[in-house]
């Protein structure tokens, strides 16, 4: 996997390095403006890899309930 599309200081990892898990959460809140928070879902992730071409703004004022992580 090319790092040829990260910022500097960025690396490619797999989830299972960085993290200890990943559920399904919360439902993120849609919106029309983007405010750079992308929410991925299930059309981002295809062929063992993710991409945020199919992703769509969330709402970043919306916080992650702590029961949903």
């Amino acid at each position: 996997m090319s790092n040829a599309f990260l910022p500097e200081g960025w690396g490619v990892y797999c989830l299972e390095d960085p993290t200890s898990f990943v559920g399904r959460g919360q439902s993120p809140s849609y919106i029309d403006e983007d405010f750079g928070v992308t929410a991925i879902n299930q059309k981002c992730v295809r062929n063992g890899s993710v991409t945020t071409d199919d992703g769509r703004p969330h709402n970043p004022r919306i916080k992650v309930k702590q029961d949903a992580i």
